[in-house]
């Protein structure tokens, strides 16, 4: 992120984890991985840059509720969503999404999404890590 943008992002953007059932961990600014209740599933927030982080106010982006496991970088998100969750026995889909625009893509397969993530330049990890994992991994849990 440049340095001028970095300056106007409010601190609690990257150290705020959430308040008792509602958790959240940041991702690229604006964006922010939401959860109520359990770290088993996510949704994809964005951040008004007016609210309060703390205020709880980002907007659930729609099209990716039910996030169950994956990997970004400093441009791109990759990973699962369970159609059906908390039901295991949901179609799972794949998903891209493009930080610089919000743009949400599904897939039917991990190969397609790995074609497509590298085809627009994602340079991550597609071994994606759980939701809790990776809450975890944010504030050293």
């Amino acid at each position: 992120m440049p340095t001028n943008v970095l300056k106007t992002v409010d601190p609690e953007f990257y150290t705020y984890a959430g308040f008792r059932d509602w958790f959240r961990f940041p991702l690229v600014y604006p964006y922010s991985i939401c959860c109520g209740d359990s770290l088993d599933a996510g949704c994809l927030c964005r951040h008004d840059g007016k609210s309060k982080i703390s205020d709880g106010k980002d907007e659930q982006l729609q099209g990716l509720h039910f996030l169950t496991a994956f990997s970004f970088d400093a441009h791109f998100l990759v990973g699962t969503r369970n159609e059906a969750w908390p039901s295991s026995n949901g179609a799972l889909t794949w998903v891209l999404v493009d930080f610089a625009n919000g743009k949400i893509e599904s897939f039917l397969s991990k190969d397609q999404l790995a074609a497509a993530a590298k085809a627009r330049g994602y340079s991550g990890d597609l071994e994606f890590a759980d939701v809790k994992t990776r809450f975890d991994q944010c504030f050293g849990q």
